[in-house]
């Protein structure tokens, strides 16, 4: 940064290249965000906002470094420690955790755009392929354009009536810009219906 100097005033000039040895978006940010988050934080996405580019992650680096470190971002449930292994395990390692941790403290420096990996491919349409059955709730809800988040139950039969094997499960909502996440289990109990009433 270079200071010019006024009476009475100093205005700091800052750049947003990143000095040796910082950490910074392009070389070292932005691989853990391709990997990890722009899959739902990217335009049209279902996330809020979009971080597939350094003007819109910048702003947003202590509160990316507190989401990570808190590890309620990315979403993902299991347990490393007693969990075993997951195809498509969406979890940051220590070393990825560490990297944007350093890039906030770091003052969030851009660096060499020409540093950027090529952004990763975005499949359009069902991204487990197409399913063998889609079922959806039977009545629509409305949700209300003021208060804070609703947690509903909805309860779906599925239109089966022999035994079937799950090997994939993709949840798409009507709206993705009001709907944050789905927790999607079986109940043989009529414990969820009565929720759901």
């Amino acid at each position: 940064a270079t200071w010019p100097r006024a009476l009475g005033c100093a205005i700091n000039v800052a750049t947003t290249s990143a000095a040796p040895g910082l950490t910074n978006y392009h070389a070292h940010a932005a691989p853990v965000l391709q990997r990890h988050c722009v899959e739902c934080h990217r335009p049209g996405g279902t996330a809020p906002f979009a971080l597939d580019a350094y003007e819109q992650a910048a702003p947003r680096a202590a509160a990316i470094a507190d989401a990570v470190t808190s590890r309620r971002m990315p979403p993902w449930k299991p347990d490393p420690a007693g969990s075993g292994t997951f195809v498509g395990a969406n979890r940051l390692s220590d070393a990825e955790l560490t990297r944007i941790q350093q890039w906030a403290k770091d003052g969030a420096p851009e660096g060499d755009p020409t540093a950027l990996p090529p952004a990763p491919t975005v499949t359009p349409g069902w991204k487990l392929g197409k399913p063998d059955l889609i079922v959806t709730p039977t009545e629509a809800f409305t949700l209300g354009p003021e208060g804070t988040d609703v947690f509903r139950i909805f309860v779906i039969r599925l239109p089966v009536s022999s035994s079937k094997y799950v090997t994939g499960l993709e949840f798409r909502p009507g709206n993705a810009r009001v709907v944050h996440h789905a927790n999607i289990r079986l109940d043989r109990t009529p414990q969820s219906r009565e929720f759901d009433e």
